[in-house]
């Protein structure tokens, strides 16, 4: 897809963390049932630490239901109509994943001045 303006808002953007957490997601659940194997070390260090992780969704539902609403518009419809995906990824997973990251992912935000700028 071709991105005209890079300095506005493009729905596209939304989806790319999440469809990389859902495919690790996958990636880990074949590995469990072994069903695929990893030769990468760094993989099986990490290997079954997204399922502990909280994605708080009953709690983020109720409680931001703009942020609920964008999340099916702009990633859970993306991914099911134009990605084509809606077979290989529930909205259930998929929320799963957003959840995971709007709980775990951190936003650093520091005074402009003086702070974190070279």
């Amino acid at each position: 897809a071709a991105i005209e303006e890079v300095d506005e808002f493009d729905q596209q953007y939304s989806a790319v963390t999440v469809l990389r957490l859902l495919r690790l997601m996958e990636r880990e659940e074949e590995i469990r049932k072994g069903e695929k194997k990893t030769n990468n070390e760094a993989f099986e260090h990490i290997l079954g630490m997204i399922s502990k992780l909280m994605d708080h969704n009953e709690d983020r539902e109720l409680e931001h239901p703009d942020i609920w609403k964008f999340e099916k518009e702009f990633i859970i419809n993306f991914i099911h109509q134009r990605c084509k995906l809606g077979e290989r990824f529930s909205e259930k997973q998929i929320r799963r994943a957003t959840g995971i990251l709007q709980t775990n992912a951190t936003s650093l935000e520091l005074p402009t001045d003086g702070f974190g700028r070279g």
